[in-house]
């Protein structure tokens, strides 16, 4: 078996599901679009490329909803588990209904084994694992967690300014390949730091963020206008590149998309909290992918030359709203890029929700979705 691409997502739909290769190309099957196939799996009926599988990893009472997930270099899935509550965020911080764990035992392609990490959380927002921590981002926060520890405390790593009625005032963490750890802020609300060198900061606009391991030496990276950027992930050469809700006054059908988050740039949508970031031109910078009411979660760029020379580097993000993973293939344009896209798997449950997409130290390419009253995690498949 080659390397595989994990997606996972954890609202009404719930599986944790894996992509790969087939053996051999999948048969036409009748009222398939041209070059794809179908393939039944929970109750769900997925499209995907002709030569692609998908399966289940991890689903009930394993996992229930996961949202997201990273793999530790052993091959654990650690993942994040919402409680399903709908709660007000004042109050879902003070309860911590939410859980962090740790998927193991992989048999046939399934995990078998489940252990609880942390079992009082925030609303999750983003998981990252770095050497032997684990590091998730529970709006207001990021906390640290050392899993050399039997049963981890955490330790607030970031100490977020704001909790706004969204929870979107941070998303994250996501390891730099400089060595940074990355997150993003959105809702608007006002924020105050220190930079480097003791400068104020203050700003209600949307950024992505880094700072050191430590937690030392916050800085902005990108300013923007939309209302909510979600998912940082970085090409070969370490350009930045985000997901993010609301980059754009909806028009035209356009209104979320994929931008390259170029440093120190400020983005769209246009309006005042992000006029008041300095500025070296009248117009903010373009949207790299227009992709609709998509409201785009997960992002990862596949590094793995399983899948064949044509996906390597590609971009594979989640579209929570329309029950799909999207493909971008990344071509050079000048200083910036231009992307081919394409629908790579898609669901005919409306209640599919991919949340997060991640790749296996092996390679494979994995997401987890909630569907219809129950949570598993499942994989695309190449053999």
């Amino acid at each position: 078996m080659r390397r595989q691409l994990l997606a996972a997502a954890g609202y009404a739909v719930p599986l944790a599901l894996v992509v790969g290769l087939l053996d051999r190309p999948a048969a036409a099957q009748p009222g398939a679009p041209a070059g794809r196939h179908a393939v039944t799996l929970n109750g769900h009926t997925f499209t995907l490329p002709a030569g692609f599988t998908i399966e289940l990893a991890a689903g009930p009472p394993l996992v229930v909803r996961p949202i997201a997930a990273a793999f530790t270099e052993a091959g654990h899935l650690i993942v994040t588990e919402s409680s399903g509550t709908n709660d007000p965020p004042a109050k879902q911080l003070k309860d911590k209904p939410h859980s962090l764990l740790r998927l193991s035992s992989v048999e046939a392609g399934r995990f078998h084994s489940r252990r609880s990490v942390v079992d009082r959380l925030m609303m999750p927002q983003g998981v990252a694992v770095v050497g032997d921590d684990i590091l998730v981002g529970a709006p207001p926060s990021i906390w640290k967690f050392d899993t050399t520890q039997a049963k981890p405390v955490g330790v607030e790593w970031f100490a977020g300014p704001t909790l706004t009625g969204c929870t979107n005032d941070l998303h994250g963490p996501y390891p730099g390949p400089d060595g940074k750890i990355y997150w993003t802020k959105g809702a608007f609300a006002r924020q105050t730091y220190t930079l480097p060198g003791g400068k104020p900061f203050v700003t209600r606009a949307a950024h992505i963020f880094r700072a050191n391991p430590d937690g030392t030496a916050i800085e902005p990276v990108m300013s923007g206008g939309m209302d909510n950027p979600v998912d940082v992930t970085f090409t070969a050469t370490g350009d930045r590149i985000v997901s993010a809700t609301f980059v754009q006054h909806p028009a035209d059908g356009k209104r979320d998309g994929i931008l390259h988050a170029v440093y120190g740039g400020l983005y769209g949508k246009d309006h005042d909290p992000v006029r008041e970031q300095p500025g070296t031109a009248p117009t903010l910078m373009p949207v790299m992918t227009h992709l609709g009411a998509a409201a785009p979660s997960g992002l990862h760029r596949y590094e793995s030359d399983a899948f064949g020379e044509a996906y390597t580097g590609n971009l594979f993000c989640c579209a929570f709203n329309m029950a799909k993973v999207t493909r971008h293939a990344l071509t050079p344009d000048g200083a910036t890029y231009r992307t081919r896209d394409e629908d790579f798997l898609t669901s005919d449950n409306r209640d599919f929700h991919p949340t997060d997409v991640t790749e296996t130290p092996t390679g494979r390419c994995w997401s987890s979705t909630p569907a219809a009253g129950t949570g598993s995690a499942a994989r695309l498949r190449n053999s």
